[in-house]
């Protein structure tokens, strides 16, 4: 699971549930965002937070899990 959270107002952009390994969050506004990834099932989660994501870049984040 990828939730994207807007920084400015705290609010949840979208949540979506990633099959790949690799993921391109689409974003509506350059931004600063909290980024949420996860697996429900297990309860593990990282959060990454002060993610300046913007419509044109290609910056890449990676997260590891157990």
């Amino acid at each position: 699971v990828v939730k994207i959270y807007d920084e400015k107002s705290d609010q949840l952009v979208y949540g979506l549930r990633v099959k790949s390994e690799k993921f391109r969050p689409k974003v509506f506004e350059d931004s600063t965002y909290r980024i949420v990834v996860g697996d429900p099932d297990r309860n593990v989660w990282k959060i990454s937070k002060g993610e300046s994501i913007q419509e044109s870049e290609d910056s890449v984040l990676k997260v590891q899990f157990p």
